[in-house]
């Protein structure tokens, strides 16, 4: 079932050491596949996509199912509609791949809209290795910092989704990664912003690499959340509110048992549900 402010938290937003721009224009060429633009590629999941006054539309070819809510069934005949793409090249097992990020069309797709994330071998266009939505909110894209290395041949993507109103601001911000050829998604955060009253509150989510000893494959991070609560007036009475800054953090090891990423405490578990309450 969808929850359109909160989700459960799989904990971890990941924020590499460096920042990797995701803009392109889809006539593009695709980087280690001569010849191929992005078009190429999109034409590949929706092959009726065509542009008119720089708006694409198309349908896309296979049903596609959503890594963030893993409990609805797949989609068949999304229809995908944007003015703009983003894509980002990333490691997989040691594979330089093309991660192709493309909206659906929000008239059809509800309120929480639809994100399609294909990954592609550029060695081999003509078909995704993977395809899924990866929106949980109504406004999606890679985050600042698209990748994240998790150890030796392997990056994460990083993808948030947010949406806002007049007092608050939501982002769910989710870590993908490819696991025996499919799309998997690691680890999930959720932050939220507040403006009222004279009340600032922000959340600011920030993640590291940690070492690991020698080549392990799924090197564990740090996630550290840092609120910062400024008090400008006191237009309103808001009882229990101090100003000042603090942080919950936990590092994120891979459970070869689970096949996934478990953090080390509950910090940020309980600043999750101390921020729900403010909904």
């Amino acid at each position: 079932m969808r929850i359109t402010i909160a989700l459960p938290l799989l904990l971890a937003l990941a924020m590499p050491a460096f920042a990797q721009s995701t803009s392109i224009d889809l006539t593009d060429n695709v980087p280690g596949a001569t010849g191929v633009t992005y078009l190429d590629l999109a034409r590949a999941i929706a092959p009726d996509l065509e542009a008119s006054d720089g708006l694409y539309g198309g349908t896309l070819a296979m049903a596609v199912r959503n890594l963030v809510f893993a409990e609805d069934p797949p989609v068949s005949h999304l229809p995908l509609s944007f003015y703009s793409a983003s894509a980002v090249a990333f490691t997989s097992g040691g594979a330089e791949l093309v991660a192709l990020l493309l909206d659906a069309d929000a008239e059809t797709t509800g309120a929480l809209g639809a994100s399609v994330l294909a990954i592609f071998d550029p060695a081999h266009p003509e078909a995704p290795v993977d395809i899924a939505d990866v929106a949980s909110d109504q406004h999606t894209s890679f985050d600042e910092a698209a990748l994240l290395p998790l150890g030796t041949g392997d990056d994460a993507l990083v993808v948030s989704s947010s949406h806002f109103n007049s007092s608050q601001g939501y982002r769910n911000t989710s870590v993908l990664a490819m696991l025996d050829g499919k799309l998997v998604e690691l680890a999930s955060i959720f932050t939220l912003n507040e403006s009222y009253c004279g009340l600032e509150r922000e959340q600011i989510p920030a993640l590291a690499p940690v070492p690991a000893a020698g080549t392990d494959r799924w090197a564990p991070f740090t996630v550290t959340v840092t609120e910062t609560t400024s008090l400008e007036t006191a237009e309103c009475d808001l009882p229990g509110v101090t100003a000042g800054t603090r942080a919950a953090s936990a590092t994120f090891s891979w459970n070869a048992a689970t096949g996934g990423y478990e953090p080390d405490s509950t910090a940020l578990e309980d600043l999750m549900a101390e921020t729900e309450a403010r909904f």
